[in-house]
């Protein structure tokens, strides 16, 4: 193979690379991750902070109290570790649980999660949890207040 012929395939290799998002001597390749849901739930663990019939599980509930802004529609924010946010969802509607507390799921779509290997997750104004990779992707971010 010639010098030319060489540096023919060098660059060809070069640009299919880097037309597939691999890394070149350009610079790193652009994110292409396809974005996820991020699934959990916020648990109000003490009656005095939620209204609802307590006796049976799955019983709809709110907050109240010190805990009043917390209910159907209270925002979730996803956010890389540095606390840049990725996407918004939010609470779901309440329901009792069978340890005397109150259940909110949430479920946060189009999270373009990338090399991260912790998130934030912050509900309402209530400050900002730390959560690693694996449960952000495993839907098992559980919050409790």
């Amino acid at each position: 193979m010639g010098t030319r012929t060489a540096a023919t395939v060098v660059l060809s290799a070069a640009l299919t690379l880097a037309a597939c998002g691999g890394a070149t001597s350009a610079g790193p390749a652009a994110t292409t991750e396809a974005p996820v849901s991020v699934s959990g739930a916020l648990t109000i663990t003490s009656h005095l902070g939620y209204a609802g019939d307590s006796d049976t599980a799955g019983n709809p509930c709110t907050g109240m109290g010190g805990m009043r802004d917390i209910g159907r529609g209270t925002p979730v924010r996803v956010a890389t570790d540095a606390g840049a946010t990725l996407a918004l969802g939010a609470l779901g509607e309440g329901v009792t649980t069978d340890e005397l507390g109150c259940r909110f799921p949430f479920t946060v779509p189009g999270v373009t999660l990338g090399e991260g290997a912790f998130f934030q997750v912050e509900v309402g104004g209530r400050g900002v949890v730390r959560v690693e990779r694996a449960d952000v992707l495993g839907g098992t971010i559980a919050l409790t207040l």
